[in-house]
């Protein structure tokens, strides 16, 4: 069975379904009986500071807030989350662009962190995550001499 691809010139280009075909593989399309296999996903990442924390935003369009993971350990925050395909039943798919697979990204961050007091908040495809900074307040303590 051939392949037929939109160009982005006007018009198709036809290919043979064919696993070992180049020109599917450079352009990434795949044979309606192959298997889609996921991959790992590096989501983009904006980090403001201040003088009390760090504020992280991540896009991860298509996640369900309940799939979200969030760890910190050793000074590292990594945030883990999946987004899939979902099923439409009967049919196949014409064109499918939207990535899937597994968000992770990992955040060390430039100075001690409040592990306990992280806050997150999820919307419109964006993590929000506040990430306190551990007071570096020196304390002084008096030693009396008898």
């Amino acid at each position: 069975m051939a392949q037929k691809i939109a160009s982005p010139f006007g018009g198709y280009y036809i290919y043979p379904d064919d696993p070992n075909n180049l020109f599917q593989q450079l352009l990434g399309v795949k044979s309606g009986s192959t298997q889609e296999t996921s991959s790992e996903l590096t989501p983009p990442v904006d980090i403001f500071e201040d003088d009390a924390a760090f504020y992280a935003s991540i896009e991860m369009p298509g996640v369900d807030k309940n799939e979200i993971k969030i760890a910190c350990t050793e000074g590292a925050l990594t945030v883990n989350a999946s987004v899939d395909r979902p099923s439409k039943g009967e049919g196949h798919w014409v064109q499918h662009e939207r990535r899937i697979g597994t968000y992770v990204r990992s955040i060390r961050f430039r100075s001690a962190i409040e592990t306990d007091n992280i806050s997150a908040k999820y919307e419109n495809g964006v993590l929000q995550l506040t990430v306190p900074k551990r007071s570096t307040e020196q304390k002084s303590i008096s030693i009396s001499v008898d």
